[in-house]
């Protein structure tokens, strides 16, 4: 017997089948009817749209309780009569709309005089500081406003509407007169009007195509599209791409897939070096031949029935009360899909997948009920992986999204709360900081560190968010490797070195200069950096006690997500550090922590109670970097060099002293000019070594017999042995005594190896 919720999912599912045969039997009414009502035609045909929603999300229910083949076929069948009849719908409605138009051509066209025709409207066209989007939009701002006959002040409105974030923001300060538009303009021409930067962000997107996992039509379409909107880019602002063919041949076909790129292969015929528009056309054909073997595949899937049946356009009608029933979102609690609500489409990228781990949905679909490995859906529509489209994340976004997914521990053993390290020296010091991992025994407390988020400019202009560490104990400031290379800025040599506890060293990568804004106010400031590779561990997730966080409004903290775990992109040392704080100050009763107020909002600092820790916390040690490290690594060098005679020389133990006299009565030099030494041996060789005759013995009678079972192999080690016994390596030894105490005789087994 079935499940209670099974049989009400087969209900509703009833329900939406019957309102599909009420439409059929409504559209066939309707054509066989000589005065169409073509208006009522359009209004049904609207409110189909949401009947193949509400049954898909029906079927989805079904399909978890019930994982049968019938209900894959009930799915199937569905589809295949709902879209039959929605084509056949939208046809007549479409025809009947062409007819009426050529009526009306013909009826008010005359010859002589000119038809005038309503144009559908053109949206403004918007500009986001991105330099491969400004050509376009520089062309189509130009026809549509700045070219129009229309006076300089409405020009200006227009123009500012057309201009998003860091565009936007280059004359934000210019109030909209008449003389101001040109002065605006022409601001925006001269920061984006950049060839070199045009040039080398379409060429850099060119080296950034994804390779392709897998043969897919619209992903191999899309890799050739972006190739087509690059070069074509390119070509318009007379770069000499036709000259770039075996360039752009090798960058593609390395990121085919492996069967495409098999493909590619046996396509060539000859050893010519292929051009350009051969790549393009074989890769329009592949695109084609993809294409063509999805369709056959997908229409093999759907006949699932005897093609020599006719379909028939009905369903059986269960007589329930027509009452719709959907799934309520997860996040507003309102009768629509998670994918359609508002707030969850408000959220940043990097949120959204949290709550949809969270609610533990299909992120594929964004429904529940199944995982995504075994999802029916079309995946994403920018990287075709197995996720929905609104789940997309970005390269930056990728730790955000997965920071509580794992904590990273480390231990060093250190029992005490915090270390410090000074070190002195004549040289001129630069003091920084890194951060060891302890081990507490109080789980329970936890040290705060300041934390920031704030914007660094790229050399693009475009704004990116970085996680800044404050730290008043740091003479320089310090960034990563890997924001340095994402901003874009040259980074110059230095020779500073980094010198740590132990005296363990680490040399700055190079330097870089960076400009540092607040997310909240208006505030920035230029600085300079000291690149390296990493500048602190991750911080571990930490959740204080009430009294702490209810202190302050989370919206005013300088790090709105300070309590999870997070990498650190920049250290801000004592250069800028007491530049940021600003007067306000707050402890809050009962602890030891501090809410301090910067340019960048409050930071929390201090010793907390924390509901959630992880049993590693961390602290930090002082380190130093010296600018002469290289004059002291050659001077250390020559001193390893230079041979010193000790003051008093360390008395040799009785071996050694063995080991140099037998050195000294047995080295010779024969006539070639080899050294020859006899090897030393303990005076209690044989009690270490043991019986080694009854042991050699039996892995020589082993060996017979292998190379007895091997005639080729018996051949060639007994050819090697006698070579090396012509070669004067080894002689038969004529000691007969094996025990002798005087002349030890040791026998070492032999074997081949090929």
């Amino acid at each position: 017997m079935a499940p209670p919720e099974l049989t009400e999912c087969i209900r509703k599912r009833g329900v939406a089948k019957g309102k599909l045969t009420r439409f059929g039997s409504f559209f066939d009414t309707f054509q066989r009817n000589a005065r169409r009502n073509y208006t009522e035609l359009k209004l049904r045909l609207d409110k189909l749209e949401s009947l193949f929603d509400e049954f898909d999300l029906i079927q989805t229910e079904i399909e978890g309780l019930d994982e049968s083949d019938s209900q894959q076929e009930e799915r199937i069948k569905f589809e295949n009569e709902f879209f039959s009849i929605q084509a056949a719908a939208v046809n007549e409605l479409s025809s009947q709309e062409l007819q009426s138009s050529d009526q009306s051509f013909s009826r008010n066209h005359r010859p002589g005089v000119e038809a005038h025709m309503k144009l559908p409207r053109i949206n403004l066209p918007e500009f986001d500081g991105e330099y491969e989007n400004w050509q376009c939009y520089r062309d189509t701002f130009s026809v549509m406003i700045h070219n129009a006959r229309i006076p300089a002040v409405e020009k200006f409105p227009y123009l500012r509407l057309s201009l998003k974030g860091l565009a936007a923001q280059l004359i934000e300060s210019l109030e909209v007169t008449e003389g101001n538009y040109l002065v605006a303009w022409n601001l925006v021409q001269e920061r984006f009007e950049n060839k070199r930067l045009i040039v080398q962000t379409h060429v850099s997107k060119l080296f950034a195509v994804n390779k392709l996992k897998n043969e897919s039509a619209s992903a191999t379409r899309s890799f050739f599209d972006i190739f087509s909107r690059h070069l074509g880019a390119l070509k318009a602002i007379g770069e000499p791409v036709d000259e770039w063919s075996t360039l752009l041949v090798h960058i593609a076909s390395s990121k085919l897939d492996d069967k495409s790129l098999m493909e590619w292969e046996t396509s060539r015929k000859d050893t010519s070096v292929p051009t350009w528009n051969e790549f393009t056309t074989f890769l329009n054909h592949r695109c084609q031949t993809l294409a063509a073997i999805e369709v056959s595949k997908a229409q093999g899937r759907n006949m699932w029935q005897d093609p020599s049946i006719p379909v028939r356009r009905s369903f059986t009608t269960v007589h329930q009360p027509s009452i719709m029933s959907q799934s309520k979102c997860p996040m507003c609690k309102l009768v629509h899909a998670l994918y359609q609500c508002p707030k969850f489409l408000a959220l940043r990228t990097p949120e959204r997948v949290k709550f949809a781990r969270t609610i533990n949905v299909c992120v594929n679909c964004l429904r529940g009920g199944h995982r995504a490995s075994s999802c029916r859906s079309a995946g994403c529509s920018k990287c075709n992986q197995r996720h929905n489209s609104k789940l997309h994340l970005e390269d930056d976004e990728r730790a955000e999204a997965f920071a509580n997914s794992a904590l990273i521990d480390e231990e060093t053993g250190n029992s005490s709360d915090t270390q410090e390290s000074i070190v002195d020296s004549e040289e001129s010091q630069v003091a920084l900081k890194a951060q060891i991992m302890e081990k507490r025994k109080t789980v329970g407390e936890v040290t705060m560190l300041s934390t920031a988020l704030v914007i660094i400019s790229d050399v693009r202009g475009k704004g990116i968010m970085a996680r800044v560490l404050l730290d008043s104990g740091s003479q320089v400031n310090l960034m990563t490797t890997r924001l340095a290379i994402k901003l874009g800025y040259p980074i110059t040599e230095t020779a500073t070195t980094v010198i740590g506890v132990s005296g363990m060293s680490c040399k700055a990568v190079g330097q870089v200069s960076a400009t540092v804004k607040s997310r909240i106010n208006a505030y920035s400031t230029d600085l300079r950096f000291l690149v390296l590779q990493n500048i602190a561990n991750t911080l571990q997730s930490v959740q204080p006690t009430n009294e702490v966080m209810n202190t302050i409004n989370l919206g005013e903290c300088a790090d709105p997500d300070f309590r999870s775990t997070k990498k650190i992109d920049i250290i801000l040392g004592s250069e800028i550090f007491y530049e940021l704080l600003c007067i306000g100050q707050i402890k809050p009763a009962g602890t030891r922590a501090i809410w301090q107020k910067t340019v960048f909002g409050w930071v929390l600092s201090g010793r907390v109670q924390s509901d959630h820790i992880n049993p590693h916390t961390s602290c930090m040690t002082t380190m130093v970097s010296i600018d002469n490290s290289i004059q002291n690594e050659v001077q250390k060098f020559w001193e390893l060099e230079e041979v010193v005679e000790p003051k008093e020389r360390r008395k040799n133990s009785i071996e050694e002293c063995k080991c140099e006299t037998h050195f000294l009565k047995t080295s010779s030099r024969d006539a070639d000019g080899r050294f020859t030494l006899k090897l030393p041996f303990r005076n209690n060789i044989q009690q270490l070594l043991g019986e080694s005759r009854f042991m050699a013995t039996k892995r020589f009678h082993q060996m017979e017999r292998k190379l007895n079972e091997n005639p080729e192999l018996k051949l060639e080690y007994v050819r090697f042995m006698r070579e090396y016994q012509n070669l004067g390596h080894m002689t038969l030894s004529t000691k007969t005594n094996t025990h002798s105490t005087e002349h030890p005789q040791v026998f070492l087994p032999h074997h081949p190896i090929i």
